[in-house]
């Protein structure tokens, strides 16, 4: 078993694993075809959208400081000024 805060790092590391396997993969059909060399191009474009999604995911996922709590069971939301204390709320319904 990992570490708790190692969690963000990993489902972060799986996420864009999954996501860009599947984007790059259905991008590369449609660009080349199913050809004799669909595989090699998938692969190859695969680690390139790996190697860019993944400190992405890191960067702008919502365990990400400034998006803490943003979540909730209300829905979104966007505080417009800390001064103020005003907030635009969406519930998602």
């Amino acid at each position: 078993m990992i570490p708790a805060r190692f969690a963000p790092i990993l489902f972060g590391f799986l996420l864009s694993g999954m996501m860009s396997f599947l984007v790059s993969g259905l991008s590369t059909l449609r660009a080349l075809g199913m050809g004799s060399n669909f595989a090699q191009a998938w692969m190859g474009n695969w680690a390139i959208s790996w190697a860019t999604a993944f400190p992405v995911v890191l960067g702008g996922g919502p365990h990400h400081p400034p998006y803490r709590g943003a979540v909730g069971d209300q829905g979104l939301a966007f505080r417009t000024s800390s001064q103020t204390g005003s907030e635009l709320r969406w519930s998602g319904h």
